[in-house]
């Protein structure tokens, strides 16, 4: 290898992500509203201690057709949302569908146009940002 140059240390194995994590909501802030949270472990102690934990998620184009809809903006938390996801169409999943999201494991439950609940298989550390993958199995 010449001088200078770097090998990538990228795994090459690593999903396509088909999406990213724009915000993570938990519980409700002072206000009574779902707090936004800059990076969290993704347990069900977090959402209560619910078991098995299911999460719910919309993209944030859902936010922008309801918002047009009502003629104002809706308020994040809103849809009874966990996750709100950028670039991830929800048409092109199925029941059973695995995904990783950050370092958790999730498994769709149930879809429709404007919502996907998933369940929480793995715990794991999730920031916004982080890339949603399909996974095998």
């Amino acid at each position: 290898m010449p001088a200078g140059e770097t090998t990538s240390t990228k795994d090459s194995a690593a999903p396509e992500p088909v999406g990213w994590v724009a915000a993570i909501l938990t519980g409700s802030g002072e206000s009574g509203r779902s707090r936004v949270c800059e990076i969290v472990w993704l347990d069900a102690e977090l959402f209560g201690g619910a078991d098995p934990l299911e999460l719910v998620a919309v993209t944030e184009e859902s936010y922008t057709h309801l918002s047009d809809k009502l003629g104002q903006e809706v308020a994040p938390g809103l849809l009874g949302e966990n996750l709100v996801l950028r670039e991830m169409n929800f048409a092109l999943l199925s029941l059973g569908d695995k995904f990783s999201i950050g370092d958790a494991k999730v498994q769709v439950v149930s879809v429709d146009e404007n919502t996907v609940r998933f369940l929480l298989l793995e715990e794991g550390l999730v920031e916004p940002g982080s890339p949603v993958a399909r996974v095998a199995g």
